[in-house]
This record gives structure tokens, C-alpha cells and sequence, in this order.
């Protein structure tokens, strides 16, 4: 009888009968695949890569450590076969003014930001974000402009210390900031806009922070 294999990392299920023995042959496969899914790692480099989806193939996804390296040149997309589920590090350290897309075979496709780590999950026919960070606004530190913060979150004041925050993208929610955050009352920790540069020397557009 021929073995079978495991859907999500190959191990190998020897059939009853196989490998009389010669069972060392299976078993240490096996624990090597194990070995590699818990703590392995790939690298793939998309220098020269040509446009277009690819498969990954298995010593590239079985480890749950995955890191895109090299120049892109074009559009790329790199998927896992469909049925195969599981949990990756996936690192798109890549250059080049082009995407880089993990997908699953058939099914839906997330784009890695270039010089970011991202939890992706899969359940064999979806590929997403595995992990979902919600930091507190006084952890924050970093430049955002005005239109990233909607005014109703915010109020105007007069004084203020600038605080940036390069690594936040796209609009806080009014719901990410608690309402002693924007009271409106100086000395109670009020998050305001400052229009037309701040006394402090911050430039117009900085999110101020009232002590």
C-alpha cells in the first residue's frame, strides 16, 4: 500500500504494512517536517521575477517564517496551494516600485507592505490578516497631518507639544480615542489640531497633545 501525506505541512502517513523494517526512513522525515513547520524559515528573492502569479512551492511554505528579499521589477503574487491552511511570518523586504501579493490558489489575495512583517492566516481558501493591533493613542509617536484625524475627534487650542507619528496610516476613528482625550479643557491630556505652525515650532498640520 502506497502512503498518504497530510494536507497542510506533507507529513507522510505510511500505510499499514509499508516500511517493515525501515520505519526510521518515515519517522525521521516526518520529524524533520514537524522540525521545519514550527520553526523554519525560507527566503525567496524576487530579483528577476517576471509579472505574474506563482506557486509556492512546498520547502517554501511549509516553514512559518517567510521572507521576500531582491528587487521587484514588476507586480508579483505568490500563493500557497489551495487547500493548505496555516499561520505565516511573512516579511516583504523587497525594493522596487512594484507589488508584492501572498494568495491561496483560487481564492482571495493580501498585499504585504514593503518593509513589514505580517501574521497572514489561511484556512485553505482565504487567505488574511491573522492578528489585529489596537494601540493606545498615548503609546503613539510619529507625524500625522490633519486629514488623518477627523475634527470631530479633536478640538482647536492655543498651546500644545507636538507629537508625530510616521507609522500611523490613514484616519483614527473617533472610537480610538477616549473622551478624556479630547475634553477641551487645558491640563486635562486633550488631543487638538493646531492650525498655522504651533508655538512650539511644530508646523501647521501637527496633532498637539495639552497637558
Amino acid at each position: 500500500m502506497a502512503s498518504t501525506f497530510t494536507t497542510n505541512k506533507h507529513i507522510e502517513k505510511p500505510a499499514s504494512g509499508d516500511y517493515t523494517n525501515a520505519w526510521a526512513t518515515p519517522v525521521n522525515a516526518d520529524w524533520d517536517a514537524t522540525d521545519t513547520s514550527f520553526g523554519g524559515h525560507a527566503n525567496i528573492s524576487v530579483t528577476g521575477v517576471g509579472a505574474g502569479t506563482y506557486a509556492l512551492t512546498l520547502p517554501q511554505y511549509q516553514p512559518p517564517i517567510i521572507q521576500f528579499s531582491g528587487v521587484l521589477t514588476a507586480n508579483l503574487v505568490y500563493a500557497v496551494p489551495a487547500g493548505v491552511g496555516g499561520l505565516w511570518s511573512v516579511a516583504n523586504s523587497t525594493t522596487g516600485a512594484f507589488t508584492l501579493t501572498f494568495a491561496v490558489t483560487g481564492g482571495n489575495t493580501f498585499l504585504l507592505p514593503q518593509a513589514q512583517r505580517t501574521f497572514i492566516g489561511c484556512d485553505g481558501t482565504s487567505v488574511f490578516g491573522a492578528q489585529t493591533i489596537l494601540t493606545a493613542f498615548s503609546q503613539l509617536s510619529g507625524q500625522v497631518s490633519n486629514a488623518q484625524v477627523p475634527q470631530s475627534a479633536v478640538n482647536q487650542w492655543a498651546l500644545g507639544i507636538p507629537i508625530t507619528m510616521p507609522q500611523v496610516s490613514g484616519t483614527l476613528p473617533v472610537s480610538q480615542l477616549p473622551a478624556a482625550a479630547y475634553r477641551g479643557t487645558l491640563g486635562s491630556g486633550n488631543v487638538f489640531v493646531q492650525s498655522g505652525g504651533a508655538p512650539s515650532g511644530g508646523a501647521n498640520g501637527d496633532i498637539f497633545l495639552i497637558y
